[in-house]
């Protein structure tokens, strides 16, 4: 039997064209801990670590201060900072708005931790989770801030809601219903 190409998007990793031996190879090489992708009635099945989930976003260590999470906020041109410990452990989502916030309200950024604005209500996936699977929970959990962390806890990516968008454009285009379980 000969399997169909799909051509489903470019925010794909790491070339946007699959079927199921290429989306098992992918993951083989992107070296998911030897774990294999399985198909559901002959579609392919793709996993969140399919996706592109390195952009959109930078991390800052939980100990820095606003002054410095914002430089490396400023510097990677991004709106949005995960928030790291020493382990690589998220520990919450800091955003630009929320800082300047704090600064217009007479807060030193040299002097206050990003741990004292960090929002702490966010939902965990893992990089190994299948994408019809996940791709509803995210949806009915209402989460605005989806991280991604492996095996072991660590951090790995941030999903954003334009990853939840694309994703459900490449499900149906794979023929599943993400949202309608």
């Amino acid at each position: 039997m000969t399997l169909p190409i799909i051509n489903l998007y470019d925010g794909l990793h790491p070339q946007g064209i699959y079927n199921k031996t290429s989306i098992a190879t992918a993951a083989t090489e992107e070296g998911n801990g030897g774990d294999t992708m399985t198909a559901d009635d002959d579609r392919p099945v793709l996993h969140v670590h399919d996706l592109v989930i390195d952009d959109e976003h930078t991390t800052v260590q939980i100990d820095d201060d606003l002054k410095a999470a914002s430089r490396k906020m400023l510097t990677a041109k991004v709106s949005l900072a995960i928030v790291l410990d020493d382990q690589k452990r998220v520990m919450g989502i800091l955003k630009s708005n929320d800082i300047l916030d704090k600064v217009l309200e007479g807060v030193s950024p040299e002097k206050t931790s990003v741990s004292t604005i960090m929002i702490r209500d966010f939902y965990k996936i893992k990089y190994t989770d299948n994408l019809a699977e996940v791709a509803p929970k995210i949806h009915k959990s209402g989460h605005k801030y989806i991280v991604v962390i492996d095996k072991h806890g660590k951090y790995k990516g941030y999903f954003s809601i334009n990853d939840l968008r694309h994703s459900r454009e490449i499900l149906y285009k794979l023929g599943y219903s993400p949202f309608e379980k």
